[in-house]
C-alpha cells in the first residue's frame, strides 16, 4: 500500500514538472498567420480568428519582410509549415513602408488566453485534486492507479495541444505520445475495473498489442522527423488515433455482449456512454472532416472540452461505487436530442432559404449550434421547473412524473440507506426543502438514533405520536414523514424549516412516496433475510459434503481392495506360471518373455490404478511421503518442471480427512496441468502457518482459462466442493494466456495438527 502510494507520488511529481515546463513554454501568444509564397516573397494568405494576427493591424495580402529580424525563408515555422509562430517581431510592407509589429498578449486575446492557457491549466489542477481525493481512500486498487495515470496523461495532452497549435516542438512531441496512449490507458482502466469484479471483458493481450502499436507509431514519427527534418502532418497521427479508437470501441462492444445479463451491465453502460461522449465531438467534428474535407466543423479547442467527462464520471464511480445519481440526467439526453432535432431542422431550412453563398460546413455548424442551444434551454427549463413549479403552480401531473421517476430509481436498489437517500433527495427537490434529516426511532425504548442535532421538544412530540407509514407530523415550522420500518425501529425524515401549509396534493404525494419507500425497504429486508438463510443452509450443509466425500473415499478404498485381492493376485499367479513355462520350454523362450513383459505392464497399471483410487501411503506413512511419490510419478510422465516445497516441520498428526483432501486436490491440479495447461514450470508449496491453517499454493505459467466458461470442465468445481466441505477457502487468479495461480487454506484445530517448532 505504502509502496504503491510512493510510486504514484513519484509519477505525479514527474507530471507536475512536465506540466510546469509546458506551462512556461505556453506563455507566448498564438499568432495564427498563414503565408503563401510567390517566387522569393511571402504574403499573408489567412489569419486564425483566435490568433494574434487577426487582432493586429496586419491585413491579408501584405508582404512579410522579416520575422524576428530574419528573412522569412530562413525562419523555422515559415520554412516547415508556411506559418508564423513563436515570433517576437514581424515586419511587413505597408504602403511601400516597412512597419515592425511587436507580438505580445493584449486584452483582445482574452478568448485565446481562455482556450489555450486557462482551460488546460484548470484541467491539470482538477486532475491533481482528483488524485488527492483518490489517494485519501483506504485501499487503492490497480484500476484506481490506472485512472490516475489516465487523468495525468489527459492533462499533459491538453497542455501540449496548445503548444502544438503554436508549433512549439516539445508540445508536439508530448501531444503525439499522449494522444495515442490516452485511449489505451482508458481501455486498460475499464478492463482492470471489471477484472477486479471477477469479470474479464476481453483478453488483456489486446491492450498490450495497442500499447505496442502506439509505441511503434511514435518511434516511427521520431525517426522520420530526425531523418527528413520535416514536420509531421496531423493526419499522420490522427489515422493511428482513429485505429486505436476503433479497436477500443470494438473491444468494449464485445465486453458489453458478455455483460448483457450481468448485474454490472448498467455500470458498463454508463462507462461506455461517457467514453463515447468524450471522444465523439473531437472525432466527428474535427478529425473526420479534417481527413476527408481538409477542414473542420468545430475548432478542436471546443471539442477537447468534452474530455472533462472522463475523469468526472470515472472518479465518481470509484468514490461512490455507483452511478445512480447520474442516471436521471443522462437518461434525458436521448429525449432532448430528439426534441431539439425537430426544431433545429426547421431552423436549418429557414437558414438555407435565407442565407447566400453558404457551404455544407456552414450549414452543419449552424445546425449544431442551434441543436446545442435548444438542449441547453431544455435543461435550464427543467432546473427552473424543479425549483419554481412547486411554489408557482401545483399540478397533480408533476407529482405523477415525480412518482414515476422515483419508482424507476429505487426499483433495483437493495440498500436501505440508498433508498432513504433517494427518497430524501426527491422530496427536497420537489418541495424545495433545505435539508432533510434521517432519524431512526426505536419501537421499544423510543430511543432516537441520528447523526445530526434535532430539537428535543420536536423529538418528544414524535415519541408521543402513534406512528404508521405515510404519517406527516407537523410542529411549528417543522415536519416529519414516516418513511418505513423494520422489526426494531421506524425510519423518519425530518425537516425543521419546512413549508407550513402543505396542499392536499402535496400531502398525498408525500404519503405515496413514503409507501413506495416502505415497500422497497421491506423488499430489501426480505432479500437480506433470504441471503442470510441461504448462507445458513449452506453452512449447515458442510457435513453433507464431508459425508459424501467420506463415502466416496470408502468406495474407492473398497474398489481398490477388490482389484488388489482379485485381478492383481490372478495376474501375479499367471506371471509365476509363465516363468515356470519359460524355464521348461526353451524353444518358446522369446514368445513367453514377451508375454511376461506384457503381464508385468498390466500388473504395474493395476497397481497405479489402485494407488490413484485410494492412496494408502497418505494414511499409513504420511502425506509428505505420498506427495513425494506422486511428484516422482508426475516427473516421469511429463516434461513439466515441478518446483515443490513441502515443509518437514509442518506435518504432525493430520486428520485422515485433511490428508486425503490435500492429496486429492494436488493430484487433480497436476492432472489438469498435464491435460490442459501447456505449462513449462509449476510451483507447488504446502505448509501450515502460525495460526494453524494449512496453506496450499499452486502456480503455473500455462495458458490459463476463462473462469466463467471452463470452471466446471477442468475439475475446479470438484476441488472447490472438497475445500468447502472442510470449511476451507480457495482463491483462483487466472485468465486466458496468463497462467493459473491458486491459493487454498484449511483450518487445522489443535487436535488435528501438531506444529513442530
Amino acid at each position: 500500500m505504502m509502496a504503491s502510494k510512493k510510486h504514484i507520488l513519484t509519477i505525479v511529481t514527474v507530471a507536475i514538472l512536465i506540466a510546469t515546463y509546458l506551462i512556461v513554454l505556453n506563455m507566448s501568444p498564438y499568432i495564427g498567420i498563414q503565408l503563401s509564397k510567390t517566387k522569393d516573397q511571402f504574403f499573408i494568405s489567412g489569419m486564425d480568428r483566435l490568433g494574434w494576427g487577426w487582432h493586429s493591424d496586419l491585413k491579408t495580402g501584405q508582404e512579410i519582410l522579416l520575422v524576428n529580424d530574419q528573412d522569412p525563408s530562413n525562419y523555422q515555422t515559415v520554412h516547415a509549415n508556411s506559418r508564423i509562430e513563436n515570433a517576437d517581431t514581424i515586419t511587413v510592407l505597408d504602403n511601400n513602408e516597412a512597419i515592425t509589429h511587436n507580438v505580445e498578449f493584449s486584452s483582445t486575446l482574452s478568448l485565446q488566453w481562455l482556450f489555450y492557457f486557462l482551460f488546460p491549466l484548470l484541467y491539470f489542477i482538477f486532475t491533481l485534486i482528483c488524485i488527492y481525493l483518490l489517494l485519501k481512500k483506504k485501499s487503492i486498487h490497480k484500476s484506481t492507479i490506472y485512472l490516475m495515470y489516465l487523468m495525468l496523461l489527459l492533462s499533459i495532452c491538453y497542455l501540449s495541444a496548445s503548444l502544438s497549435t503554436k508549433l512549439i516542438e516539445p508540445g508536439e512531441s508530448f501531444l503525439y505520445v499522449t494522444l495515442l496512449f490516452a485511449p489505451i490507458i482508458l481501455l486498460h482502466f475499464i478492463y482492470q475495473y471489471f477484472y477486479e469484479k471477477k469479470i474479464a471483458l476481453f483478453s488483456k493481450k489486446n491492450v498490450y498489442y495497442l500499447y505496442l502499436f502506439a509505441l511503434f507509431v511514435n518511434v516511427g514519427i521520431v525517426m522520420y522527423r530526425s531523418v527528413s527534418n520535416k514536420e509531421i502532418s496531423p493526419t499522420t497521427v490522427l489515422i493511428p488515433f482513429l485505429i486505436i479508437i476503433g479497436v477500443a470501441v470494438y473491444l468494449l462492444i464485445q465486453g458489453f455482449r458478455l455483460l448483457r445479463e450481468d448485474r454490472l451491465s448498467e455500470v458498463f453502460h454508463w462507462l461506455f456512454y461517457s467514453f463515447i461522449l468524450a471522444i465523439a465531438p473531437f472525432i466527428s467534428l474535427y478529425v473526420l472532416p479534417l481527413l476527408v474535407f481538409d477542414t473542420f466543423i468545430i475548432r478542436p479547442e471546443l471539442t477537447t472540452l468534452f474530455i472533462f467527462v472522463v475523469p468526472i464520471t470515472y472518479l465518481y464511480l470509484l468514490v461512490t461505487g455507483n452511478l445512480y445519481q447520474m442516471k436521471l440526467t443522462i437518461q434525458t439526453v436521448p429525449y432532448y436530442l430528439f426534441i431539439s432535432l425537430l426544431f433545429s431542422l426547421l431552423f436549418d431550412l429557414i437558414y438555407y432559404l435565407q442565407a447566400d453563398n453558404h457551404t455544407i460546413v456552414d450549414l452543419v455548424k449552424f445546425h449544431l449550434l442551434t441543436q446545442f442551444s435548444i438542449i441547453l434551454l431544455l435543461y435550464v427549463k427543467n432546473i427552473l421547473d424543479r425549483h419554481l413549479r412547486t411554489s408557482l403552480v401545483i399540478n397533480q401531473y408533476d407529482y405523477q412524473a415525480s412518482l414515476y421517476r422515483f419508482s424507476n430509481l429505487i426499483k433495483k436498489e437493495t440498500s436501505t440507506e440508498i433508498i432513504l437517500k433517494l427518497a430524501s433527495r426527491e422530496i427536497e427537490e420537489v418541495l424545495r426543502l433545505d435539508h432533510l434529516k434521517e432519524i431512526q426511532l426505536s419501537k421499544d425504548t423510543f430511543f432516537i438514533c441520528t447523526k445530526e442535532s434535532i430539537d428535543s421538544t420536536w423529538i418528544e412530540k414524535i415519541n408521543r405520536s402513534l406512528l404508521k407509514i405515510g404519517d406527516i407530523i407537523s410542529y411549528e415550522q417543522s415536519i416529519a414523514i414516516v418513511m418505513g420500518e423494520n422489526d426494531k425501529c421506524y425510519y423518519i425524515l425530518v425537516e425543521e424549516n419546512a413549508i407550513t401549509n402543505l396542499s392536499v396534493d402535496q400531502r398525498e404525494w408525500l404519503r405515496t412516496i413514503a409507501y413506495y419507500t416502505s415497500i422497497s425497504i421491506e423488499n430489501a429486508r426480505k432479500i437480506e433475510q433470504t441471503v442470510d438463510e441461504l448462507n445458513r443452509m449452506r453452512s449447515n450443509s458442510r457435513w453433507v459434503s464431508k459425508l459424501l466425500f467420506s463415502i466416496s473415499e470408502q468406495e474407492r478404498r473398497r474398489l481398490a481392495s477388490d482389484i488388489h485381492d482379485s485381478f492383481l493376485q490372478d495376474l501375479i499367479s499367471l506371471k509365476r506360471k509363465t516363468g515356470e513355462l519359460q524355464n521348461s520350454n526353451k524353444s518358446l523362450n522369446q514368445e513367453i518373455k514377451n508375454i511376461d513383459e506384457e503381464i508385468l505392464d498390466i500388473i504395474e497399471e493395476i497397481r497405479e490404478t489402485c494407488q490413484e483410487l485410494y492412496p494408502a501411503l497418505a494414511e499409513e506413512t504420511g502425506l509428505k511421503e505420498a506427495l513425494e511419490e506422486l511428484f516422482q510419478k508426475f516427473r516421469l510422465r511429463t516434461n513439466i518442471h515441478l518446483q515443490d516445497r513441502i515443509s518437514d516441520k509442518a506435518f504432525g498428526n493430520l486428520s485422515a480427512d485433511l490428508k486425503i483432501a490435500n492429496f486429492r486436490i494436488i493430484q487433480e491440479l497436476l492432472n489438469n496441468a498435464i491435460k490442459h495447461s501447456n505449462a513449462s514450470i509449476i510451483t507447488l508449496h504446502l505448509s501450515i502457518n502460525h495460526v494453524n491453517r494449512m496453506i496450499l499454493y499452486y502456480i503455473d505459467d500455462g495458458v490459463g482459462f476463462d473462469q466463467n466458461r471452463l470452471t466446471n470442465q477442468m475439475g475446479i468445481r470438484g476441488i472447490k466442493e472438497r475445500v468447502y466441505s472442510l470449511s476451507g477457502n480457495i482463491d483462483i487468479n487466472t485468465e486466458v494466456n496468463t497462467g493459473v495461480e491458486i491459493t487454498i487454506s484449511f483450518p487445522c484445530t489443535k487436535n488435528e495438527v501438531k506444529v513442530i517448532e
